[in-house]
C-alpha cells in the first residue's frame, strides 16, 4: 500500500513539470568533497535535477560516503527529492520523498540497507545562464522517525552527522520550451 501511495505522489508531482512552459535539466556535483582534507571520510556526491518554470524541481542524488577512520565502510545514498522555490528563483526548500542508504563493498555490516529522510534550506544562484550554484544546510531525519537507522550508520561512520553544509555546482545541460 505504501508503494502505491508513493507512486501516486510521485506521479502527481511530475504533472506540473509536464504542463510547464520551460523545463531545465541539470547535473550537479557537491564541492564539499574538499572537507576530506580535515574529516575522516570522503563524500562524493552528484545529482540530476529536472526543474520547471513554476518553481518545482525533482532531484535524484547519488552519494558515496567512504569512511577512512578504520572500518573502511562505503555508504551509498540515493533517492528522490522535491525542491520548491517559493519565489521561483533564489531560496529553496528541499524534501526527500524517498531515500535509501546501502553499505556496499567488501566491508558490509550485518544491516546493510536503511532508510532516512532529509530536509534542506538553501539558495540557488545562476551564473552565465548554464552554470548554477546551490548552497544549502541539510538536516537528516528531522522527525526522528528513523532514529535507530541514523544511530547505526553514525556508529559505523562517525562523520555521518545530522547537519551538513552542501555546496552544489551545476550545469544546465538541456532546456526545453513549449510553444
Amino acid at each position: 500500500m505504501r508503494k502505491v501511495l508513493l507512486l501516486l505522489l510521485l506521479l502527481s508531482l511530475t504533472l506540473p513539470v509536464a504542463s510547464s512552459e520551460k523545463i531545465n535539466f541539470l547535473a550537479t556535483v557537491d564541492l564539499a568533497v574538499f572537507d576530506a582534507i580535515w574529516e575522516k571520510h570522503i563524500s562524493i556526491k552528484s545529482s540530476f535535477q529536472v526543474e520547471d518554470s513554476s518553481g518545482i524541481s525533482l532531484k535524484v542524488p547519488f552519494n558515496f560516503l567512504i569512511d577512512r577512520s578504520g572500518g573502511k565502510e562505503i555508504l551509498f545514498e540515493s533517492g528522490v527529492q522535491l525542491m520548491f522555490y517559493p519565489w521561483l528563483k533564489g531560496p529553496f526548500i528541499l524534501l526527500s520523498l524517498a531515500q535509501v542508504n546501502a553499505f556496499i563493498g567488501p566491508n558490509r555490516p550485518e544491516q546493510s540497507v536503511s532508510y532516512l529522510n532529509e530536509i534542506a534550506f538553501g539558495y540557488s544562484w545562476e551564473f552565465y545562464e548554464p552554470l548554477v550554484v546551490q548552497l544549502s544546510l541539510l538536516y537528516r531525519d528531522p522527525s526522528n522517525s528513523y532514529q535507530r537507522e541514523y544511530e547505526y550508520i553514525n556508529t559505523l561512520i562517525p562523520t555521518f552527522k545530522k547537519f551538513r553544509f552542501v555546496l552544489d555546482f551545476g550545469w544546465k545541460f538541456f532546456s526545453k520550451e513549449k510553444r
